[in-house]
C-alpha cells in the first residue's frame, strides 16, 4: 500500500542503500511502476525506520541521523 492506495509490486531486498554518508544493509524493497506512484520516488520505513528523522516543513527539508 502507498499513500496513493494499493499498487502491484515486485518485492525483494537490496544488499545496500546509500544515503549520503549513511549505508543501509539488506533493505526490503518494492519495485512499483512510476505511474502508480504519481511519478514520485518513495522511500519506505524499511529504510527510514533505521534513522532518527527530523522534518522541517517550513524549509521543505528532511534530516536523517543514524540510530
Amino acid at each position: 500500500k502507498t499513500a496513493n492506495g494499493s499498487a502491484e509490486a515486485a518485492v525483494g531486498s537490496l544488499p545496500q542503500v546509500l544515503l549520503g554518508d549513511a549505508s543501509v544493509e539488506g533493505a526490503q524493497v518494492a519495485f512499483i511502476e512510476d505511474e502508480q506512484l504519481g511519478d514520485s520516488a518513495l522511500l519506505g520505513m524499511s529504510v527510514l525506520g533505521r534513522f532518527y528523522i527530523t522534518l522541517d516543513d517550513k524549509n521543505n527539508q528532511l534530516t536523517l541521523r543514524s540510530k
